[in-house]
């Protein structure tokens, strides 16, 4: 138990250590760019020059349905953090982790109705359901919490972890199918190669027991039944380095498809309303098992056994997890082990947009979003739904907004973006993390174009 436990907390904390920067970028003027495009390649443009491109856009976000967040504990990491205000210490815990790096992309204008781009990104995408906070709390913590004894761990059916790495290379198009007057349709669409850089996850099924404490004050585990599943591919996870990073996985295919409608006053006007729908991130990840570590296991502790929680699980790295039952066999019964290629869907997800431009300076943008993938299932990346209103002031080369959204697990939250030329930075969760809120999140770019 304490190595699944580990498990978590090590994996969620290698991840909220990197660069605390949101999965779902700020949504501020929704303009056409080469940016724009990674959401609904009909969005890809160059904003009227000859080229556009990306320098670097990086993004990351936790959040939960147990998460206590305020703004002082912007810049956090590391387990502690993980336990106390994201997962929690006495709480079920389901939610969702991520960091999006999109690299060097370079979008052009191949004619009057024609925009071409090629893109590089790189992903780590975290998923966990029904984690119980509280088997948590019991391991190696570096602050003591209070809790009462004996606890019976609940009737969960699953507990399930899953962290997967990978980068992809595209091509990507936008073509105006309608250009009259004052009315445009553009179609887009996306082809991508993906390297599944690096995956692990954690399957704990009917897990049943009972957390004592014994007359020194450590506690243990008794009366302990139930499965567990471990799956490790790649080595990103063991040790986080940039040979690893860009190492060669298994390939594999996916896309983006996308359409938008835009009306115009005028001829040669921008546009006073759009709308764009969009299918992003369709397709699958593939990854090569290390059978090392990617094993599974029977959980057998009887009512006169101890199984200790502190002091006896060190060096359990998250993706190696099958170690720390491989050394317990009395506890842990192996009954299988993976060896053959397999496959993560990625995080599909169908987007609606409607921007509206109210005056010269001002403008008002709409969206919403929903995963395409049920919860809880170690083979399909989940992303959150989301529905934002993000109204937005313009002067010269200065861009203000304030995005509003309303997610699942966080509920309502408020942030703030600037934009200054190609710079931006902001926050989806910063202002309603003043009064405390359940995500922590910030975003980060840079895109430059040519001057005509």
């Amino acid at each position: 138990m304490t190595g699944i436990a580990k498990f978590w907390i090590n994996a969620f904390a290698g991840l909220l250590s990197l660069p605390a920067f949101a999965q779902m970028s700020v949504t501020g003027p929704a303009v056409p760019g080469i940016t724009a495009g990674f959401q609904n390649p009909a969005f890809l443009d160059t904003d009227g020059k000859t080229w556009s491109a990306n320098i670097v856009t990086i993004s990351a976000r936790a959040t939960s349905n147990t998460a206590s967040i305020h703004i002082s504990d912007f810049g956090k990491s590391g387990a502690d953090f993980l336990r106390s205000d994201v997962l929690g210490t006495s709480s079920v815990s389901t939610g969702v982790g991520t960091l999006d790096f999109k690299g060097p992309s370079v979008a052009i204008r191949a004619g009057d109705r024609l925009t071409l781009a090629l893109t590089t990104r790189m992903r780590i995408h975290a998923n966990y359901g029904h984690v119980d906070g509280r088997l948590l709390s019991e391991i190696g913590e570096i602050t003591k919490v209070e809790q009462s004894y004996p606890y019976r761990l609940p009737q969960i059916a699953n507990m399930q972890t899953s962290i997967a790495a990978f980068s992809d290379v595209g091509a990507s198009f936008a073509y105006e199918l309608l250009h009259s007057g004052q009315h445009r349709l553009r179609i887009g669409g996306a082809l991508k190669y993906i390297n599944g850089v690096a995956h692990t996850s954690i399957d704990v099924s009917a897990l049943t027991g009972l957390i004592r404490i014994n007359s020194d004050g450590v506690s243990f585990i008794t009366g302990a039944t139930g499965t567990v599943s471990t799956l490790t591919a790649g080595k990103l996870f063991d040790r986080f380095s940039t040979g690893n990073l860009f190492k060669m996985g298994e390939g594999s295919i996916g896309g983006d498809i996308g359409l938008s409608y835009a009306y115009h006053t005028a001829p040669g006007e921008p546009w006073k309303f759009r709308l764009g729908v969009s299918v992003t991130d369709i397709g699958n990840v593939k990854y090569k098992p290390d059978s090392t570590y990617s094993k599974s296991y029977d959980v057998h502790i009887t009512n006169d056994e101890r199984l200790y929680f502190n002091g006896s699980f060190n060096n359990s790295l998250f993706s190696r997890a099958s170690r720390v039952f491989d050394k317990f066999p009395k506890f842990f019964t192996r009954t299988g082990r993976k060896t053959e290629a397999y496959t993560i869907t990625l995080p599909t997800m169908l987007h609606l947009q409607a921007d509206y431009r109210m005056s010269p300076n001002w403008l008002v943008n709409g969206g919403a979003g929903v995963s395409l993938h049920g919860k809880n299932n170690l083979y399909k990346l989940y992303q959150v739904p989301y529905v934002t209103l993000v109204p937005s002031w313009m002067r010269n080369d200065v861009v203000l907004s304030v995005p509003l959204a309303y997610q699942e697990h966080t509920g309502l939250t408020a942030g703030a973006a600037w934009r200054y030329k190609g710079f931006t930075i902001g926050s989806n969760s910063i202002l309603s993390a003043i009064l405390g809120g359940k995500q922590i999140d910030l975003y980060l770019g840079y895109v430059i174009s040519s001057s005509k």
